[in-house]
């Protein structure tokens, strides 16, 4: 590892703009998990037809980016045409994404493979505080049985606030 001047750099609110990635920095420090936050309606899915799931209104964290779902408002995610006679599972993730047009957050979808057993399909979780350019967080599974989407399961983590974690409230 590497030492120079450069390498330190002072946090404060004062005269200095805070840039996203050391927003991201401090509250994966603070945090140091990924999942959907106990706010709102906590993104909550439901199956709208066979080829449209409807996530509710919450907050997300990925590597200490955040992504929200207004309040009162839902994100609906498209899915793609079952197959007759085979079985396929989609991930719905939070993708955060850096490339030469900037940064972006969002959900989306990756798309399992057809066949007579489902497969979940391979995510990408780099290290964005490392030169990582692509981190996928998966939040739901959905399952499809030919062409009709036969659930969808919850696997993000909940992440409790800060006051849920340190005080009791019995």
């Amino acid at each position: 590892m590497a030492s120079s001047s450069d390498a330190v750099e002072a946090i404060t609110l004062t005269g200095k703009e805070v840039s996203a990635s050391i927003d991201a920095y401090l509250f994966d420090a603070l945090y140091s998990v990924d999942g959907i936050f106990t706010k709102g309606n906590q993104m909550e899915a439901s199956i709208v037809s066979n080829n449209k799931v409807r996530i509710a209104d919450g907050l997300l964290i990925n590597q200490g980016h955040f992504l929200r779902i207004k309040p009162g408002m839902y994100c609906d995610v498209p899915i793609e045409n079952g197959t007759q006679n085979m079985k396929r599972c989609d991930c719905i993730v939070a993708q955060f994404k850096i490339d030469e047009s900037g940064e972006s957050h969002d959900i989306v979808v990756i798309q399992g493979t057809p066949g007579e057993q489902e497969t979940v399909p391979s995510l990408t979780k780099d290290d964005l505080e490392n030169g990582g350019a692509l981190r996928q967080i998966e939040l739901f599974r959905v399952h499809l049985n030919g062409i009709n989407i036969s659930g969808v399961d919850r696997i993000a983590r909940t992440v409790n606030s800060f006051s849920d974690a340190i005080f009791y409230k019995g």
